[in-house]
């Protein structure tokens, strides 16, 4: 009995294989997800300058000699910070005027004279003892204002426990001689301030003196 033969030789069925892989490259390819690799997206580009403005560094405040004089202040005090701790108070204390312990309900001097007053004050918002330091003499109803540099420094030790600070504080401690030349009997409100950074903070014990003729 005799095997039938294809019809096709096998040149033949190469070539329609290969005419198959040919129409099949026509057909659009399947949607598929991409992966993740593909997807990235291309690392932003380095910039050549600095991200953010450059900080400005202020330069330390010149010490202004102190001469006991009063000058004309300017804003009422009302309108400059008050620093303080919310337990320990105030970062100063101006504790004597005109010879005389602030805890005395009234202290007086001739219109005129010199007073001496001391004390001692630092700063709470840098930790550090300002550079100027002032006496601020205002009339009792705010609308008019003196002040003249606290100038020399002393060791006061007994406060840096009270407020449990470290050694840069020692140094706090000033005494000065004002004049009070100008300014008319009555009574007026004493405190401390000083400026940092061009901004100006006040230290308020709530002194008051009373000029008398």
């Amino acid at each position: 009995m005799h095997r039938v033969r294809s019809a096709l030789s096998v040149p033949a069925l190469a070539i329609l294989a290969a005419a198959g892989l040919l129409s099949a490259c026509d057909k659009p390819a399947t949607p598929t997800t991409p992966a993740a690799d593909a997807v990235k997206p291309a690392a932003p580009a380095v910039a050549s300058g600095p991200a953010s403005a450059p900080v400005e560094v202020l330069q330390p405040e010149a010490p202004v000699p102190a001469s006991g004089k009063l000058a004309t202040a300017g804003a009422a005090a009302d309108n400059v910070p008050v620093v303080a701790d919310p337990v320990k108070g105030p970062g100063c204390n101006l504790e004597v005027i005109a010879g005389k312990n602030t805890t005395e309900p009234k202290i007086e001097s001739k219109a005129g004279s010199t007073i001496a007053v001391s004390g001692w004050m630092f700063s709470f918002p840098t930790h550090s003892i300002p550079v100027n330091r002032y006496l601020r003499v205002e009339t009792e109803d705010g609308t008019s204002a003196w002040q003249t540099i606290v100038g020399t420094r002393s060791d006061r030790p007994d406060i840096l426990p009270w407020f449990n600070v470290g050694d840069w504080a020692l140094n706090s401690g000033f005494s000065q001689d004002v004049d009070l030349t100008g300014l008319s009997p009555g009574r007026y409100h004493l405190l401390l301030t000083y400026t940092e950074n061009g901004k100006s903070f006040a230290c308020d014990n709530g002194r008051l003196l009373n000029i008398v003729p």
